[in-house]
């Protein structure tokens, strides 16, 4: 089971950097949003004709594999509702639903507090009930995905947490602008990188290697050049950066495709302009 989830990850990976391309925001989440499906409809096809080994592996199934799936489905999700609100308001109405989107996500880590308090602290002696499919929490949920009700609820708070963080860059965001000192638009302009927040985490190490860039005269660090980023673009690479890296750097089919795609942009040009 390990090698076909541990692939269908990578699969996974290498899709959405392939649909990040140029597209308009709503379009590139439109297009995550199959790509996982599609994945998660893959894995459930899989365990229908597989045993588990022993009720270890089935936790590590509903805990580990499934909620790590789902989430993402929610956090994109949540991403392109955002996206449809930021592209269909103006900026103080915007800036209400950004408030009340902090405001619900607060409740729902306040009605879940148990729940989150045990994932946070690891714990694991509810696991049986919790994650197999005879505990007290089995039902069938979520677009005919099965899974238990508590697989969803943790899929849920990783969703949530991403999205939390999404919403306070929007928010500092949306503030600055409104006390004329905005870092994510100049003339009224909204910045947009159509990449994922691993290409950003690829791009920005060697930059700041290179030293090419200095703040009050001093050389930038990595952290404010992961600032800078997430700022200018509405991304949360900074606090999620080790874990990015991380994946990145474990790549069985290259490390680099982001930095390698802007060598093959630039080679191409050079052919242009030849002709």
């Amino acid at each position: 089971m390990k090698t076909f989830i541990q692939k269908i990850k990578e699969d996974l990976s290498h899709q959405l950097e392939q649909v990040s391309g140029q597209l308009p925001p709503l379009q590139y989440y439109k297009d995550a949003l199959s790509v996982i499906e599609r994945s998660i409809y893959s894995v459930k096809e899989f365990m229908q004709r597989y045993d588990f080994a022993d009720q270890e592996e089935e936790v590590y199934f509903y805990k580990e594999i499934i909620p790590d799936l789902l989430q993402l489905e929610i956090y994109y999700s949540l991403l392109y509702d955002l996206a449809v609100e930021r592209a269909s308001s103006g900026p103080d109405e915007y800036l209400r639903y950004v408030e009340e989107e902090i405001k619900e996500v607060a409740r729902f880590f306040s009605k879940n507090k148990f729940a989150y308090t045990y994932h946070l602290k690891g714990h694991t002696y509810l696991d049986i009930p919790y994650y197999t499919r005879k505990g007290e929490g089995w039902i069938l949920v979520y677009n005919e995905h099965v899974c238990t009700s508590h697989s969803y609820l943790l899929a849920q708070i990783l969703a949530y947490q991403q999205y939390r963080e999404r919403l306070h860059v929007e928010l500092d965001l949306l503030l600055d602008s409104d006390s004329g000192n905005s870092r994510g638009k100049a003339s009224g302009t909204q910045f947009e990188f159509m990449g994922t927040d691993a290409d950003l985490a690829e791009l920005v190490p060697p930059i700041h290697r290179l030293k090419l860039i200095r703040i009050d005269g001093r050389e930038a660090t990595q952290d404010q050049l992961l600032e800078l980023v997430d700022k200018l673009f509405r991304r949360n690479v900074r606090n999620n950066f080790s874990a990015i890296d991380n994946k990145n750097r474990s790549r069985k089919k290259g490390t680099t495709p982001f930095l390698s795609r802007l060598i093959d942009a630039y080679n191409e040009r050079s052919k242009d302009l030849l002709k």
